[in-house]
């Protein structure tokens, strides 16, 4: 995996980077509304995990449309966290492919 790059700019915070094998990915500390994109092809399934303990204990999210949170293709979603200092990741599990990630909010 390449390390998460990340920054801010007029759009707010936006942290991206690169998935590969099963090397989870973290994407840091988002509070309010904020988007996740992860493009390109791949073979496996990339589900959305969060920490409510700095990275101890790690929960599958579950979608606000109540859908499974694992993805076999390319995906975008917007997710709303109402609790302060939640550390999100991406936890890949794939065969092939290193589809690339971006996380955005406000700043």
């Amino acid at each position: 995996m390449g390390s998460p790059s990340s920054r801010i700019g007029e759009q707010g915070r936006v942290v991206s980077g690169i998935l590969a094998g099963s090397a989870a990915a973290p994407v840091g500390v988002w509070t309010g509304r904020f988007n996740l994109t992860v493009s390109g092809s791949f073979v496996g399934g990339i589900a959305i995990e969060r920490s409510f303990d700095g990275g101890s204990n790690w929960h599958n999210c579950t979608l606000p449309n109540g859908a499974p949170n694992s993805w076999t293709s390319a995906f975008s979603v917007s997710l709303d966290e109402p609790e302060p200092g939640v550390l999100y990741r991406l936890n890949p599990a794939l065969s092939s492919g290193n589809p690339t990630y971006r996380v955005s909010g406000a700043a």
